[in-house]
């Protein structure tokens, strides 16, 4: 049971990704604001004549996080979660090197950096220390940093809000405030409210340190049970050095003269090294924990990006996340950050010394606990809530009507409506985009999968193991609807995804696809169009026949391509004796043909699902009858006639009434009449049957839908 309710968290964390990274208006608006960030960033490059790179170090920048666009009672939309864009300026000139006490006294006269970098009492956090090099720098008119060294020589991290930059400053205030940014205390940082429509930005002034930190060294050659990250990627890490941001140690006496050593840069590096699985389940963790947690929790989307990367590299690797294993990852991911909690100690990935919450209040810490401990029990209650946030279903939360520990039934509910969902994104993208229309089958046929022992219901789109159990159904209505072009999209996409699976257990649906090519030939007027359609008719038609010697739907649907194209009327006539000469016909042949029943006064002219057999019966009389052949036709209609005894009572009135058709052909006017009283008088009584039926169903139904209500229930 835990095996399924794992998989099945799996399956959604993929279908919310799905339908998140899907939704165009997001996407869009997404680019949008990424575009203005890029035109912004480029603006500050130019207005610093290259004295400052600008560097995109969120994960929201690199579609790292699921964000939809939603609409919103304070404004026209509003994003959720919030859109975060963290940028670093990084002041290329003002270099620092790494240094230890010991050698301070010596390097402070001769090295050619801005200052030095010097550890303190609380890993992660430095001070520095201006060189005599660094203080020639600051040297110059309208540069008034050197007021706000101490008489140590140390660089307090207040240091940008003096006249850095003259030229810069100005500009850069403006940009701020075109951002509505504000200055964000202690740190000379600075960042906006998350506007109305949940978008912030979060920039930091650093200075560069071309060397790998002492006190990350233990990170180059540390154990790696998985092997993440790779030999190649520590390499490139290790050569970019660090920046020093402007935020000191929150406990610290000494705070103001703190720097943190930062890797943001280095990090967004790692994100990038993750795969499709790895990355999903980083944001479906996220989501959860933004769902849940209260506004003011000590855990943040930082924390959780350190969480992951131990993750990846002390438990498990990019090969052992995967579709299948997905729900477990997420639910084992959460489960760690809960055991970090209870510990009140939270590593930093580079410097695990420093100890990410240690100025975190022990009633706070408890708090987050506590309410981690309710997601990792309650997951399934935790993503209806999320998707009732995101929009997307119509899940009730938290007033859904069932009792406190019933689990299973938000599992339940979020089923059907991602089911409904993904066959809604997957029909809306059949043409455009059959990829993804192609992906959200796959993942209702694989949610079936993997619920199967936790569901209860008969519909298909519940039940169906594959793709084409799920899509063939809805194909065939399309077929008897006349909608052919949507027909054929979905035929294609199953031929196209699962095409060893069609070529073996469903070869049918080739002769489908050549059929249907043969009907769009018929109806087109385009000559270029035309020629398209029969080329790809006869293409699967020559597959059909190379893998089918049991399907007179096939040699029918071939026969009458030949007519309609007028390439061989022998031929044509020879695929209708073989498609009546086979005796055992593959199963379901029968619904597998459509042909146009002419009209008289009794009926009406109907595209009907009928024998295959019969229907080469059918088109070989009409043959024989056009050649002059009419003994020969009416041996054939006599035995077509015949073999009405074994319909059911929808299909035979049907078949009669074809029946009447080609009596009236081979010149038994007759036959034709009697034929016909028959087909009247079996359909009268099949309305009545029909009816009948739908209303034993109906009760069967509603007393199936009590039966599983009570065994979906938990005592």
């Amino acid at each position: 049971m835990a095996d399924a309710f794992n998989k099945l968290i799996g399956n959604y964390a993929q279908s919310l990704a799905l339908m998140i990274n899907g939704h165009e208006l997001s996407k869009q608006v997404k680019e949008i604001i990424r575009d203005k960030m890029v035109e912004m960033t480029n603006k500050l490059g130019e207005i610093s004549q290259g004295e400052v790179d600008v560097v995109h170090t969120g994960l929201q920048y690199s579609h790292f996080h699921m964000i939809r666009l939603l609409a919103s009672e304070h404004a026209d939309v509003k994003f959720f979660p919030c859109v975060e864009f963290d940028l670093v300026l990084v002041y290329n000139r003002y270099k620092i090197c790494d240094c230890t006490k010991e050698k301070l006294d010596e390097m402070i006269k001769s090295c050619e950096c801005f200052a030095l970098m010097l550890p303190t009492d609380h890993p992660g956090y430095v001070n520095l220390k201006i060189s005599d090099y660094g203080r020639k720098m600051i040297d110059r008119p309208n540069c008034d940093v050197d007021k706000n060294i101490d008489p140590d020589g140390y660089l307090p991290n207040y240091i940008f809000r003096a006249n850095w930059f003259p030229e810069f400053a100005k500009s850069t205030e403006e940009l701020y405030n075109m951002l509505k940014m504000k200055y964000s205390e202690p740190s000379d940082n600075y960042e906006n409210d998350k506007d109305s429509i949940g978008i912030s930005h979060d920039f930091a002034h650093t200075f560069p340190c071309q060397e790998w930190p002492v006190a990350a060294k233990n990170w180059i050659s540390r154990s790696r049970p998985t092997n993440w990250p790779s030999e190649d990627t520590i390499q490139e890490i290790t050569k970019g050095g660090c920046v020093l941001v402007p935020t000191g140690y929150p406990l610290s006496v000494d705070k103001e003269r703190e720097w943190r050593v930062s890797f943001n840069i280095h990090e967004r590096r790692l994100a990038r090294s993750w795969n499709n699985i790895q990355k999903t389940c980083y944001c479906m963790v996220l989501m959860m924990l933004k769902t849940h947690l209260s506004t003011r929790s000590i855990l943040t989307s930082y924390h959780v990006k350190n969480m992951m990367f131990w993750f990846c590299e002390k438990q498990f690797g990019p090969d052992e996340f995967d579709g299948a294993s997905l729900g477990d990852r997420v639910l084992q991911l959460l489960y760690s950050i809960l055991k970090a909690l209870e510990n009140a100690y939270i590593p930093h990935f580079f410097i695990p010394e420093n100890n990410l919450i240690s100025n975190s209040a022990e009633s706070d810490t408890k708090k987050a606990c506590a309410e981690l401990s309710f997601i990792v029990a309650r997951p399934f209650e935790i993503v209806s809530k999320l998707c009732h946030k995101l929009d997307f279903f119509d899940v009730r939360y938290p007033d859904t009507g069932f009792d406190g520990e019933a689990e299973i039934h938000y599992m339940l509910i979020l089923y059907a409506t991602f089911v409904q969902n993904l066959y809604r994104i997957g029909f809306e993208h059949s043409k455009k985009t059959p990829s993804l229309s192609g992906t959200c089958f796959q993942h209702i046929t694989q949610m079936n999968k993997n619920g199967s022992k936790l569901l209860h219901t008969t519909s298909n789109g519940y039940n169906a193991k594959n793709m084409v159990d799920l899509l063939r159904p809805i194909c065939q209505g399309f077929c008897q609807s006349g909608d052919l072009d949507k027909a054929l999209s979905f035929y294609l996409l199953m031929y196209n995804f699962e095409r060893d699976l069609v070529l073996k257990d469903y070869p049918e649906i080739t002769t489908n696809i050549a059929c249907i090519y043969t009907c769009l030939y018929d109806l087109s007027k385009e000559k270029t169009d035309k020629k398209i359609y029969e080329k790809k008719a006869m293409e699967f038609f020559q597959i059909g026949t190379k893998i089918m010697d049991d399907s007179p739907t096939l040699h029918v649907g071939y026969g009458n391509f030949l007519l309609s194209t007028k390439t061989s009327f022998l031929k044509a006539i020879d695929h209708f004796r073989k498609s009546i000469s086979i005796e055992k016909p593959r199963e379901e042949d029968n619904s597998l043909i459509q042909l146009d029943i002419p009209g008289c006064e009794e009926f009406k002219p109907t595209r009907s699902r009928i024998p295959g057999r019969l229907a080469a019966y059918f088109m070989l009389v009409t043959c024989l009858a056009d050649m002059g052949e009419i003994q020969e036709a009416r041996r054939n209609v006599n035995k077509m006639e015949e073999l009405t005894n074994e319909l059911d009572y929808e299909i035979r009135p049907k078949v009669l009434q074809m029946c009447a058709m080609a009596y009236k052909k081979a010149g038994l006017e007759e036959k034709a009449y009697l034929c016909l009283m028959e087909a009247f008088k079996l359909f009268k009584q099949s309305k009545k049957l029909v009816v009948a039926e739908k209303k034993r169903k109906a009760l069967a139904d509603a007393a199936y839908r009590k039966k599983a209500l009570e065994l979906t229930r938990f005592e």
